[in-house]
């Protein structure tokens, strides 16, 4: 799992009520989605597009939900070994 090329992480924006895909980077935002779901299935066609990539799914409030990495062979695998505290976005 050493091979993660890309970051993605699936945030809420309040001022939309909707939902966004964004680049680790902060370089891409997606356009907003009215579902959470849509939102994620995006993330994994973005992610399947570069071999491996990991997808942090924050819930509405911010905290993490989900942390996988998503593999060219479709397969999620769940990041292992990680303390999933509170982790607030600043973005909007």
């Amino acid at each position: 799992m050493n091979d993660v090329h890309r970051l993605y992480r699936v945030v809420y924006i309040h001022e939309n009520s909707g939902w966004r895909v964004r680049a680790a980077n902060g370089a891409f935002a997606s356009a907003t989605y009215p579902s959470h779901e849509q939102a994620v299935a995006y993330a994994k066609e973005l992610a399947r597009g570069h071999g491996w990539a990991r997808i942090v799914v924050h819930r509405e409030d911010g905290t993490v939900g989900r942390d996988f990495v998503l593999g060219s062979d479709r397969r999620e695998r769940v990041v292992g070994g990680r303390d999933l505290r509170v982790v607030r976005h600043s973005w909007s």
